[in-house]
């Protein structure tokens, strides 16, 4: 069975990109696929968190949970075209999660404030059985105001233009596609002017 019919997540689009901070971490650690729903702004991240992902013996380490449940609000804000840092997140355990089995992390914006963003998260399981929750406060960056390390610069010129084309109402699924290797494409040109 497909992981999108497993999760009944009809509509998503699969993205390339992933986390840098949770792929670095080991595969017998994390396994994450992320998505995005177009009709409803959403992001999805499937993940399956191996026997190095342990706090508890047999459960996930509640940092890691916390991580996620960040990392699903932060990449739904960016996403929507919102260039973000995570300003607080509240998180609920609901159940303890067991390493060694699939779950998916949902996230939506909530509202908009000025530069604050207010976004929502969950953590369930193929039956939607519910093991977290988290709401979180996100601080909208203007790129001009970003400061980061020089040798970030390309990383951070891609995640600007990126932005800029979900600004201007490109689908996510087509900058994906037109993403290239480099940063001559006429997609990112476009939103350099």
């Amino acid at each position: 069975m497909k992981l999108t019919e497993k999760f009944n997540l009809p509509d998503v689009v699969r993205l390339p990109h992933r986390s840098f901070f949770l792929t670095g971490l080991s595969l017998d650690c994390l396994k994450i696929e992320q998505f995005f729903n177009e009709k409803d702004n959403s992001f999805i991240m499937w993940f399956y968190p191996g026997k190095k992902a342990m706090g508890p013996p047999g459960y996930c380490h509640g940092g890691l949970i916390s991580t996620i449940l960040d990392e699903s609000m932060g990449s739904c804000c960016w996403l929507n075209g919102h260039l973000v840092m995570t300003v607080k997140i509240e998180v609920r355990y609901k159940a303890k999660i067991p390493v060694n089995k699939e779950y998916i992390s949902t996230s939506g914006i909530d509202l908009i404030k000025g530069r604050r963003i207010f976004a929502e998260a969950e953590i369930v399981d193929s039956n939607n059985k519910v093991y977290a929750l988290a709401k979180g406060t996100f601080l909208a960056i203007p790129p001009e105001k970003l400061e980061f390390p020089p040798e970030y610069a390309r990383e951070i010129e891609r995640a600007v233009h990126f932005i800029k084309l979900r600004q201007q109402g490109l689908p996510v699924e087509e900058i994906f596609k037109a993403q290239p290797t480099t940063l001559e494409n006429p997609l990112i040109s476009q939103a350099k002017q």
